[in-house]
């Protein structure tokens, strides 16, 4: 058992007092009392909740004046027992949890009765893992009373990311930004940034992002819109200027299917071998609710044998829709194995899908 989960009191006269940055590979939950951080500026004493997680470097520098307790679980625990993993034990070391007089005396009564079965026998430990999980639950209710009761400090993340995502779109732009790139321009780990953001916000940092990039999408579109009106006012005068595809992706933006299927069949009329094209079709009849009609231009969308998982999600709602079940839990499983940055919208409809079949 001692393999796999260790659990102790912090011995002062007895801790190694500095060490160059070490990587481990478990988890830990240190709890600190009137510990003193040498590096920040105003050095006084604190009680918190400190982390380390695996593959995560972390040296450190101390004075043996604190006292406390830690727990350390092996990544194969964890992955045995996956109900007790929560997003903050991958938070960083300077991602601390500031505990209360009373938050102490709930931890250490808690944890009091894990070194009582700890100690024990093996037969006892399904009672060991009982009490892990629930500290492991006081630590999260803890943080959730942490963000709450000191908004100015997380307001100030959530307004920093907010100015990021304006200045990530202000520049030239080849790919969608990701929760780790707007993480790191802020000093933080994706998953204390991502918590702070979805209690906030109500929404993940994923969410957010791509909500802001929808905004962004349709004030590009609007002004696309007016062009391509005015190229197919030319195109009329008989100037060779074809804009369908850009319209109907934009009636598709809009939720519009049944004008996006008039201008994709216009289209695919001049273009009937463009697979791209054949998507578009099939996806604005089956967004028309014509999956029926879908499939002939979905077979030519997907003669190349392509893996693009926004087509393949498409390909699986259409199956899935004219009965063909088993074809679309091949295709979303395709698309799970890749794990896709793609419209939030979408995947979460294809994961919904993929549970029912």
């Amino acid at each position: 058992m001692d393999n796999e989960i260790d659990i102790g009191y912090y011995d002062p006269p007895n801790m190694l007092l500095k060490s160059a940055p070490v990587i481990v590979d478990f988890y830990r939950i240190s709890i600190k009392i009137n510990f003193i951080d040498k590096t920040a500026a105003d050095a006084k004493p604190i009680t918190a909740v400190f982390f380390n997680s695996p593959e995560l470097a972390n040296g450190w520098d101390i004075e043996p004046t604190y006292t406390g307790m830690y727990v350390q679980l092996s990544k194969k625990f964890i992955e045995e027992n996956r109900f007790l993993f929560k997003n903050y034990l991958d938070y960083g070391q300077h991602e601390a949890l500031y505990l209360t007089e009373k938050e102490v005396q709930e931890i250490s009564a808690i944890f009091d009765l894990m070194i009582k079965y700890y100690n024990s026998e093996k037969r006892h430990f399904p009672v060991l893992l009982a009490y892990v999980n629930v500290l492991i639950s006081l630590v999260e209710a803890f943080y959730i009373r942490q963000f709450s009761t000191n908004p100015k400090q997380y307001n100030r993340i959530v307004s920093d990311f907010q100015q990021c995502l304006k200045d990530y779109y202000n520049q030239p732009v080849t790919q969608l930004p990701s929760v780790q790139y707007f993480a790191d321009k802020l000093g933080l780990t994706p998953n204390y940034f991502g918590d702070i953001i979805k209690h906030f916000t109500q929404k993940s940092a994923i969410e957010n992002i791509h909500d802001f990039v929808i905004e962004k999408a349709k004030e590009m579109l609007e002004t696309i819109r007016e062009e391509l009106n005015n190229a197919a006012s030319e195109e009329k005068g008989g100037i060779n200027h074809h804009t369908d595809k850009e319209l109907a992706f934009i009636y598709l933006m809009e939720d519009n299917p049944s004008e996006a299927l008039k201008h994709a069949i216009a289209e695919y009329n001049r273009r009937p071998d463009n697979i791209e094209v054949a998507e578009m079709v099939a996806w604005a009849h089956f967004r028309n609710g014509e999956a029926q009609k879908a499939l002939p231009f979905l077979h030519t969308a997907l003669k190349t044998g392509s893996k693009n998982p926004t087509l393949l999600s498409h390909a699986a709602m259409i199956f899935a829709q004219v009965g063909d079940k088993a074809k679309a839990k091949v295709m979303l499983e395709e698309v799970g194995k890749t794990d896709p940055n793609i419209e939030p919208g979408l995947k979460k409809e294809g994961q919904a899908l993929l549970s029912k079949l």
